[in-house]
């Protein structure tokens, strides 16, 4: 596996050594919603089925109720995101974040949208035009 979890599924998030002694935070467990945390991934699934169920989660009031999501992860699964949902561009064109990687610590902010397809089949869209860099922006490890 690429990564494991130090979380139980659905577990309680503890501080570590470092975030004991955050002013202002009395129940730093209370800051961390891990009720649809499914712990470590399963081998029967793949990339393309967590994304998707990532998406479905974000639009669905019953799984995670919101107005915002902020989403922490690696690297590797924010590229493989903008792969799978930003619009195909002509080669050469394509958006820098199907090519590079988020850097380490880096943030960026985007708007995903839900599109209900003729056959009733859901699917997700990044907007192209969203796509805002707040802080470190994309780095220089490429695929391939």
């Amino acid at each position: 596996p690429d990564a494991l979890s130090i979380i139980p599924a659905r577990g309680v998030a503890h501080p570590t050594w470092c975030d004991e002694n955050i002013p202002g935070v009395d129940d730093f467990s209370a800051l961390v919603n891990t009720s649809i945390h499914g712990g470590n991934k399963p081998l029967s699934t793949n990339g393309l089925i967590r994304l998707e169920e990532f998406c479905r989660s974000i639009f669905d009031d019953g799984i995670l109720p919101k107005d915002v999501v902020i989403a922490a992860g690696h690297s590797l699964f924010f590229r493989s995101f903008f792969q799978c949902f930003l619009p195909r561009e002509p080669k050469g064109e394509e958006h820098i974040g199907k090519k590079k990687k988020i850097v380490n610590g880096g943030v960026v902010m985007v708007t995903l949208h839900e599109v209900t397809m003729t056959d009733r089949k859901k699917v997700y869209l990044i907007d192209k035009q969203s796509v805002t860099v707040i802080y470190g922006g994309f780095g220089k490890h490429t695929k391939g």
